[in-house]
């Protein structure tokens, strides 16, 4: 949870730094290498919360399989049909 977190200040912070690059280019203060570099930097944070997400899920389905607890479809038909 805590990578996700993280993840997402990252990628807050990459944005802004994006935006910024770009109004400086736009103003012709900035070089466009630096909005090139700050949209590579952008996407890496993007990766990097996508993965964090990636990794909670994966870490819900295991905890969930080690207590016993069916995961799909069929094991919420299954979990249906044994209530009625």
């Amino acid at each position: 949870m805590i990578n996700k977190i993280v993840s997402i200040e990252n990628f807050k912070r990459a944005t802004k730094s994006y935006n910024q690059n770009m109004a400086r280019i736009r103003g012709l203060a900035g070089l466009p290498l630096e909005g090139f570099q700050s949209l590579n930097t952008v996407a890496d944070a993007r990766n990097a919360y996508l993965n964090a997400i990636i990794d909670y899920n994966q870490a819900q389905l295991s905890s969930l399989r080690a207590i016993g607890r069916p995961l799909g479809i069929d094991a919420d038909s299954e979990a249906i049909a044994e209530d009625h």
